[in-house]
């Protein structure tokens, strides 16, 4: 399982950062500690997720962020190619840093979950091809039955991973 950590302090600075995150995303400790994290992730806040980490640091809460809403937190390429992705793909867990009782920072896992999520869209595409051919030997009656459970089931997943993401 490749998951790799890094820290921040409460203003949201860079403490560490471990190998495994260096094998990962290419980034070196000597680039990523020190900074910022908006700095090393410029588009943190327009993405919203800047947010989840004011909320552990605030609030003490526990954050993840799955990769089927956000995809990743830091933008970098796949370990290998891939056909579905240009970023790899991670789920992230943002945790309080705690010195007795007093948050001082957060403690991110970032796990790359690329191959997975690749294997899940194929999956999804081989069933969906399947019942594609499946609908040409049934009725028309039949297939518009389908396309109208399938359309129902994909609005009510994007309204739920909408009403998720509002949260």
């Amino acid at each position: 399982m490749a998951i790799g950590i890094f820290t921040t302090d409460i203003n949201l600075t860079i403490r560490s950062w471990d190998s495994r995150l260096i094998e990962l995303t290419g980034i070196t400790a000597a680039q990523s500690c020190g900074q910022k994290i908006t700095d090393l992730i410029p588009d943190l806040e327009q993405r919203g997720l800047l947010e989840r980490f004011q909320r552990v640091i605030t609030q003490g809460v526990i954050e993840t962020l799955a990769p089927a809403f956000h995809q990743y937190l830091i933008p970098c390429p796949p370990p290998a190619n891939s056909k579905h992705f240009q970023y790899m793909q991670q789920r992230v867990t943002i945790t309080p840093l705690r010195e007795k009782t007093t948050i001082v920072g957060t403690i991110v896992t970032l796990e790359d979950v690329t191959v997975r999520r690749e294997r899940e869209i194929d999956l999804a595409q081989h069933y969906r091809r399947e019942i594609i051919s499946s609908e040409v030997v049934s009725s028309d009656a039949e297939a518009q039955e389908r396309n109208l459970m399938f359309s129902i089931s994909d609005d009510l997943n994007k309204g739920l991973y909408a009403k998720l993401l509002s949260i």
